[in-house]
C-alpha cells in the first residue's frame, strides 16, 4: 500500500472569531478559572481546501488577584520549526472537558499536540499550549482530511514518516476578560479565590452571587434605577460562565429584569 506524504501547516494567521479559554495547569486544571476571550489561528494541509480553525496559544494558570483584564498568552509553540511526526495517542481525550467522543492526539513534540477543541465559541477549555481544533465537527473532518490525503489510517501515516507539522513563527496574541467591570471583575475574582481553596462543590456559592450583584451598586445606579450595559454583560457572561445553583442563575436573572430592586 502506497502511503502518501501529509503536510500540516500551523500558521501565523489570526483569524477573527474568538474562543472561550480558561488559564490552566495540570494541578488545578480550569477549575473556578477565569474566562478570557482569545483568537483562533489558521492551520492548512496541504491538499485540503478548507483550512482550519485551532487555539494555538494557552494560558498558563497563575491565579492572579485581581484578574487581569488582558494577558499575553504564554504557552504553545512560538518558534518557527518543521517537525517530523512520530507519535499519534489513540486514547488521548482533552484534559479539560469530556470532548465529543472521538478521541486521539497528533503529537508534534513533547507535550505539545494536536487534539480536538471547542465546538461553540463559549464552550469554556484550558490549554496548555496544544494546538486545538475548534468548531462542530472540525476534529473528525481533520482526522478524515489526513486518512484522504495520506490514503491510510493516520497511525500508519505517522509509523511511515510521512506527517510533518510545520509551525510558522509568532509573537503570540493576547486574551481579553470576558468580565470587564472593574467593580463586578474584583468581586468575581474574590469569589474565584474562594472557591479555589474550597475546590469542590460550585465555583460560586449563592453568598458569591449576591456579593457580585451588589458590586454594581452606585449612587448613578441607583438614580438611574439601572445598570450599564457593560455590567448587564458582564452578569450575563457570569450567569452562563460559571457552575452555580439554580436559584443563584435565576437571582440574576430576576436583577437583570429589574436593577431597581436591592439584592
Amino acid at each position: 500500500m502506497t502511503i502518501n506524504r501529509v503536510n500540516i501547516t500551523l500558521t501565523k494567521t489570526q483569524l477573527k472569531s474568538r474562543w472561550t479559554l480558561r488559564p490552566y495547569n495540570p494541578i488545578n486544571k480550569i477549575w473556578a478559572a477565569p474566562e478570557y476571550l482569545v483568537p483562533a489561528f489558521r492551520m492548512k494541509v496541504d491538499g485540503v481546501a478548507k483550512p482550519f480553525e485551532v487555539i494555538r496559544f494557552g494560558l498558563q494558570r497563575r491565579n492572579r488577584r485581581p484578574i487581569p483584564l488582558r494577558r499575553k498568552c504564554d504557552a504553545g509553540l512560538f518558534r518557527r520549526h518543521r517537525y517530523q511526526v512520530k507519535r499519534w495517542l489513540p486514547n488521548y481525550n482533552p484534559q479539560s472537558h469530556p470532548g465529543t467522543g472521538v478521541p486521539g492526539a497528533v503529537v508534534i513534540t513533547g507535550n505539545f499536540y494536536i487534539h480536538e477543541g471547542a465546538t461553540f465559541t463559549y464552550d469554556p477549555w484550558g490549554t496548555y499550549g496544544c494546538v486545538e481544533v475548534v468548531g462542530k465537527g472540525e476534529w473528525r473532518r481533520f482526522l478524515s482530511s489526513l486518512t484522504q490525503i495520506g490514503g491510510a489510517d493516520v497511525p500508519d501515516i505517522i509509523a511511515a514518516g510521512k506527517m510533518t507539522v510545520s509551525v510558522e513563527g509568532s509573537a503570540g496574541c493576547r486574551a481579553q476578560l470576558k468580565v470587564r467591570d472593574r467593580s463586578v471583575r474584583h468581586a468575581l475574582g474574590k469569589a474565584l479565590s474562594r472557591s479555589l481553596r474550597r475546590k469542590q462543590g460550585y465555583e460560586l456559592l449563592h453568598d458569591d452571587v449576591i456579593k457580585i450583584i451588589r458590586s454594581t451598586y452606585t449612587e448613578k445606579r441607583r438614580r438611574s434605577r439601572s445598570v450599564s450595559t457593560q455590567e448587564w454583560n458582564d452578569l450575563y457572561e457570569i450567569k452562563w460562565g460559571y457552575t452555580m445553583e439554580s436559584r443563584s442563575r435565576k437571582l440574576i436573572e430576576d436583577f437583570l429584569d429589574d436593577p431597581r430592586k436591592r439584592i
